[in-house]
């Protein structure tokens, strides 16, 4: 299977980048701010130990704070 195969929908075998969120963004665009889940290849990504780690390495994005 090529990575081309594994695209274009959301199926058993597929692999999707995609987001989940709390509110419909099409009633405002505001919502798309409201994250509930990120799946990056299909895994969910632990946003919360991600962010934890970000917060305890002051240097690993320095002029975004």
């Amino acid at each position: 299977m090529t990575v081309v195969d594994q695209l274009g929908t959301i199926a058993a075998g597929k692999s999707a980048d995609f987001i989940v969120l709390n509110a419909n963004p099409l009633d405002n665009i505001a919502n798309t701010r409201k994250i509930n889940r990120v799946y990056l290849r299909g895994q969910d990504i632990a946003r919360a130990a991600m962010r934890a780690k970000w917060q305890a390495e002051p240097d690993a994005a320095p002029g975004l704070r």
